[in-house]
């Protein structure tokens, strides 16, 4: 009875054990995908200012003058935000990987800042496009070397949901902020200069294709009750924004809207679906947050109830 009471009391301690250590392992996957969140946020931030340099630029270059100070101001922004982002990666090991992509992308914007205002505006939104398209591809990279995608160990209907936001911050919501931002530079461009011309009228077209399957693509994901209010509010901003691009860029012969108006409006479209990623951000935040506190307390609990319970039975 005695060996018998030993062997179970192994058996608890051993259990005992292996649950402190799976729970150890699952701190250290939580912190590591919270950290790959915070270096997303960050990346998202070097997007959108180079997305706002690009518009800038093109409207500077195409003959508005007015955006000259603010191009030099966004400068900075992109400046700090890289600055931040990059020293995110470097403190953190697991995303090392990270790094190669992070110092080309530095270097191409130091040239690209250097030079874009002796560039004509289709070699500046040539070189900003492919600058963002980078940076894209870094956004992705730093979400999956934190295990973001890979969703958590909890309830399959948990894990599930998570999937969804996730996708939603990196490959939903980022193509199609993109895809906004082409449009504005494009279309401040063509404010500017008070006319958008038939190849201009394609492109725009193009790009308000790809805004509208974006957006569908988008809506379909967003499948929460709780969520409708916010999705539907984006979606209706996205509209409006594409009907402005039909009726006073694409539809007409001469454009009455001046480039900073045009660049507003779109700016506040881009805005309204960051303020969306922002909340999905948050909502993936608060499940990593939450998984650890729920799932420590129960692991914890059973691995002391294994190792009492042969001490209680004799």
């Amino acid at each position: 009875m005695v060996a018998l009471v030993g062997s179970l009391s192994g058996i608890a301690v051993a259990a005992g054990v292996l649950s402190l250590a799976w729970m150890g392992q699952e701190k250290q996957r939580r912190h590591l995908r919270q950290t790959g969140l915070a270096a997303v946020r960050e990346s998202l931030a070097c997007v959108t200012a180079v997305q706002q340099h690009r518009g800038m630029s093109v409207a500077l270059l195409n003959g508005d003058k007015a955006f000259g100070p603010r191009l030099s101001a966004k400068q900075t922004d992109v400046d700090a935000a890289l600055h931040a982002l990059g020293a995110r990666i470097d403190e953190t090991p697991a995303l090392a990987v990270c790094a190669p992509r992070r110092d080309r992308i530095t270097a191409e914007w130091r040239q690209l800042a250097g030079r874009v205002q002796d560039m004509t505006p289709e070699q500046s939104f040539a070189a900003h496009t492919g600058l963002v398209q980078q940076m894209l591809y870094l956004l992705g990279d730093l979400g999956e070397q934190a295990g973001l995608l890979a969703g958590g160990d909890g309830r399959r209907a948990d894990r599930d949901a998570e999937r969804r936001l996730v996708q939603l911050l990196l490959q939903r919501l980022p193509p199609l902020v993109e895809h906004i931002g082409q449009a504005r530079a494009l279309g401040s461009g063509f404010a500017a200069r008070g006319h958008c011309g038939a190849v201009g009228r394609i492109r725009l077209r193009f790009l308000a294709q790809r805004i509208g399957t974006g957006q569908e693509a988008l809506s379909a994901l967003i499948d929460m009750p709780d969520w409708q209010r916010s999705a539907q509010a984006q979606a209706a901003e996205v509209a409006g924004l594409l009907a402005l691009i039909d009726t006073r860029l694409i539809g007409t012969d001469r454009i009455d809207l001046s480039s900073a108006e045009y660049f507003r409006s779109a700016t506040q479209t881009i805005d309204v679906c960051l303020a969306l990623w922002q909340r999905v951000a948050d909502e993936v935040e608060g499940r990593l947050a939450g998984g650890v506190r729920e799932r420590t307390a129960p692991a914890l609990s059973a691995g002391l109830a294994a190792s009492a319970a042969p001490v209680g039975a004799t």
